[in-house]
């Protein structure tokens, strides 16, 4: 997918010179080919410019009246029911992340200390910009409204990730039957979606491709703890992880961001290496994206099959047999999914798995 954000210049403060970039892009068709994110960048861009003075009202659309079934059947009725549900008489009260609570949460202090620095070098950058204060000659960063953008992204990431590092590795808020002085178990259960594979109380969901990123984000330390050490509590987790990392198939691309990424290599250094690769261009953000979602999501589908795999093991019996296929080419027992086979349009297994079939494309070009 087309990103952008690169091609907006940010120096431009006048709502009609904005305007006119964006109709520019439009006219190009660049605009069509970007995903709804990268359009929502486009309407803040044109939100923020300095001169803009404008209400925006949200409107519910045509007060024409539709069927009860024609409402369920569209998405927007499926969105309206979903609103309704969530409605409470009570305030939901807004999470949020207690340095002296959440301290010991493993990695946790070294975010905070980068949200810290992001945040002053936002607040620098917005003041400068707004002349509240001079710029500082002695420092590196000079601010400009695109450098101001991006950093205040880059907070907004960081103080996401405090909730997804928190979530993984702290049980939520049990209200019923809560016994606040019950020790934490020295071992961390594991499950895959509503599969509970060890019921421990505090529990990592193979299901939730958050928790994937979480663990692969913080892999490189983690590993250099547990390894050699089965006792340690994230053993276990982390060896399954492994295990999944072995099955999952990526793209060659793919898999170099994997491991640059674990290693904590620059975005910009990792698009230089998948030219060297394969001569595809990749920009910045999409790293960030096939980082955090494309690859963990892959992992988590691995995982889901590796439970259809456990729970239906080849035992001779004709209800878990007619779940493997053999391929004739490798000769391997695989399990009938869409991950291992493709599909005919009658929704039959075809002969070949996918591993094969890259190969043999493999070999052909």
């Amino acid at each position: 997918m087309a990103t952008v954000v690169p091609m907006l210049d940010f120096n431009l403060q006048a709502y009609a010179e904005r305007v006119a970039l964006v109709n520019y892009l439009d006219e190009q068709g660049l605009l069509s080919k970007c995903p709804p994110s990268e359009l929502d960048k486009v309407a803040n861009y044109l939100l923020y410019a300095e001169d803009v003075d404008a209400e925006v009202e949200l409107k519910e659309g045509s007060r024409k009246k539709v069927s009860y079934e024609t409402l369920i059947e569209s998405t927007l009725g499926e969105a309206t029911v979903q609103r309704s549900q969530e409605v409470s008489i009570y305030r939901v009260p807004r999470p949020t992340i207690d340095r002296k609570v959440d301290g010991d949460i493993p990695f946790m202090k070294d975010l905070w200390e980068a949200i810290d620095i992001i945040s002053e070098r936002y607040q620098y950058c917005r003041e400068v910009l707004e002349g509240k204060r001079e710029m500082d000659p002695n420092r590196e960063l000079v601010p400009t409204y695109q450098t101001k953008y991006f950093m205040r992204e880059w907070m907004i990431d960081l103080r996401r990730e405090q909730f997804l590092l928190r979530d993984a590795f702290k049980p939520p808020v049990q209200i019923s039957g809560f016994q606040p002085n019950v020790e934490k178990p020295d071992y961390l259960g594991m499950a895959i979606g509503p599969h509970m594979i060890c019921d421990l109380g505090m529990t990592v969901d193979f299901g939730d491709w958050r928790h994937i990123h979480a663990m692969l984000k913080y892999y490189s330390g983690m590993k250099a703890r547990i390894d050699g050490n089965p006792f340690h509590p994230w053993y276990d987790l982390y060896a399954f992880l492994d295990e999944l990392l072995e099955r999952v198939r990526l793209t060659p691309e793919q898999r170099l961001i994997l491991k640059e990424k674990i290693r904590h290599t620059p975005n910009e250094d990792i698009v230089r290496q998948l030219e060297d690769l394969g001569g595809k261009t990749y920009s910045v953000n999409y790293i960030s994206t096939i980082w955090k979602q494309h690859i963990s999501k892959q992992i988590v589908r691995q995982a889901y099959l590796w439970w259809e795999e456990q729970h239906h093991q080849p035992d001779g019996t004709l209800a878990n047999m007619m779940h493997w296929k053999v391929c004739p080419q490798c000769g391997r027992q695989l399990y009938a999914h869409e991950l291992n086979f493709g599909q005919y349009a009658d929704g039959t297994w075809k002969d070949i798995c996918k591993d094969c079939v890259y190969h043999n494309k493999k070999k052909e070009g």
